[in-house]
């Protein structure tokens, strides 16, 4: 299993509660359903710079 964290590049307010509700979960299944598992998700801006070298 491998371990992943999962960046939010854009968000509105209460973004963070939207991913931990209904689409997180559905997105942890599939993620689990292909050996990976989520162990952090970062809602805080991202420089694009770096966000591109986490894809």
């Amino acid at each position: 299993m491998k371990k992943i964290s999962v960046y939010v590049l854009e968000q509105t307010d209460g973004a963070a509660d939207q991913i931990l509700k209904a689409p997180y979960e559905k997105l942890a299944t599939w993620l689990w359903d292909h050996n990976l598992e989520v162990v952090n998700i970062r809602c805080e801006e991202v420089e694009e710079e770096e966000a591109i070298k986490t894809k």
